[in-house]
């Protein structure tokens, strides 16, 4: 694959990436959640081993990440728990081929892909109430609910990052997918206005 990376807005004082690069991957994934928008129960375990070469400015690196999620209904409450983690083993990678967090459910008061490195993790606990049932034609359920989230993000040319926050908000079922607005507050003075179309968890 071709990889252009270069500056829009702004400067991080990092030259720009052009050439190629190959990857392979194998994944297993594994699910027993109830339902496909908001879980009540069950849980998620995705787990992924790569391998990154010929990238350009950037050694081989072997890739491991995985995904998990548990979720628990009490009475009108959903209980979850989940994160991820994902490691390069340390080794120099250029820029575009780096883990990332920040954004929406990844560190939700921290720019997109703020966070750049070769080994993170990221923690998530959260619960929903909820609160209202939609008509069929409209929805399922209206939840209000909050997440902590909790992260770090390290490279061997980079000082270590870590991060948290706290997001609360208004979860809604639609026809669409799952819609979440709410505020999400971190540490350093760090705040969003957070809207997502998507999965929660």
């Amino acid at each position: 694959a071709d990889v252009r990376w270069h500056e829009q807005i702004g400067t991080d004082g990092l030259p720009g990436v052009n050439g190629g690069m190959q990857r392979g991957r194998v994944r297993y994934e594994f699910d027993t959640q109830d339902r496909g928008l908001i879980p009540q129960a069950g849980g998620h375990l995705i787990v992924e081993a790569g391998y990154l070469y010929h990238a350009v400015d950037s050694v081989n690196a072997p890739e491991f990440t995985t995904d998990f999620g548990l979720t628990h209904q009490v009475g009108k409450e959903i209980f979850f728990f989940g994160g991820d983690a994902g490691t390069m083993l340390g080794r120099k990678v250029a820029q575009p081929f780096r883990f990332t967090l920040g954004g929406p459910l990844r560190l939700a008061a921290s720019g997109i892909d703020e966070y750049r490195g070769t080994d993170y993790f990221l923690l998530r606990p959260a619960m929903l109430r909820k609160v209202a049932s939609l008509p069929a034609v409209l929805g399922q359920s209206i939840y209000v609910g909050g997440m902590y989230e909790v992260g770090q993000m390290r490279a061997a040319d980079m000082r270590t990052v870590t991060r948290q926050d706290v997001f609360l908000g208004v979860v809604g079922e639609t026809p669409l997918g799952v819609v979440t607005i709410g505020p999400a507050l971190g540490d350093g003075g760090r705040y969003k206005l957070v809207f997502t179309l998507g999965k929660v968890f």
